[in-house]
């Protein structure tokens, strides 16, 4: 074998050592729990990038894996009679873990106008009836006091 063929093959066995040493950056996958608390269940979507990642009810919590590096938004749904959760934005990235914690706080009914209200009687501090007179006003129908 000639010199310069010794040459050339020990230069193509360092380029092809160099490349196959290169080494892979493919970034690592995260997790994401979603937990949610005032209420046993509750409908959960997770979104990233505008597209879907979750959508579907969780129950005390939930651990999505194998999530991509990024920006997630986590929007817990309306609950009649709760108030709801604001939407959370996370960013997750290579390799790591993220919680988000949905709270659900019950807030009172909400009230109508009352249509009509009857004072049967009025009573002082010894417990006598207090004498009523009628207001004299056509429009109400009032007892004064």
């Amino acid at each position: 074998m000639h010199p310069r063929w010794g040459l050339v093959l020990l230069a193509l066995l360092l380029v092809v050592a160099g490349c196959s040493s290169s080494p892979n950056t493919a970034p690592s996958k995260g997790s994401l729990e979603i937990v949610v608390k005032g209420i046993s269940e509750a409908t959960v979507e997770v979104a990233a990038g505008g597209k879907s990642v979750f959508s579907g009810k969780v129950t005390g919590s939930k651990l999505l894996a194998g999530l991509e590096p990024g920006t997630y938004m986590v929007d817990g749904a309306q609950v009649k009679n709760f108030r709801d959760p604001p939407v959370t934005t996370v960013e997750l990235k290579s390799g790591s873990s993220a919680k988000v914690t949905l709270v659900y706080e019950q807030q009172a009914p909400p009230s109508g106008p009352v249509a009509k209200l009857e004072v049967i009687a009025v009573r002082d501090a010894a417990g006598g009836d207090l004498p009523s007179n009628k207001e004299v006003n056509d429009n109400k129908n009032v007892n004064l006091y």
